[in-house]
């Protein structure tokens, strides 16, 4: 599959995505990162998309709105 092929398609699987989030309270804030924000915290799901195949993998994770860290994403320690 080209290159132009797989983005488009991820971008389909994407918009699905978001429309299955959606109704669960989640926004769509970067092409592949959707946020649920909470009182204390944001609640994130980060679609990962390999380079080798048109295939994702998903993060899920939960930010502390206190914590030092500069971005509601995951950290790698």
């Amino acid at each position: 599959m080209d290159s132009k092929a797989k983005r488009r398609l991820a971008e389909v699987i994407r918009r699905r995505f978001t429309d299955g989030l959606t109704p669960t309270g989640f926004l769509r804030t970067k092409p592949a990162f959707w946020v649920r924000p909470k009182v204390h915290c944001l609640e994130f799901v980060h679609l990962h998309l390999f380079t080798f195949a048109p295939s994702f993998r998903v993060h899920f994770g939960v930010r502390v709105l206190n914590d030092t860290f500069p971005a509601a994403a995951c950290q790698r320690t």
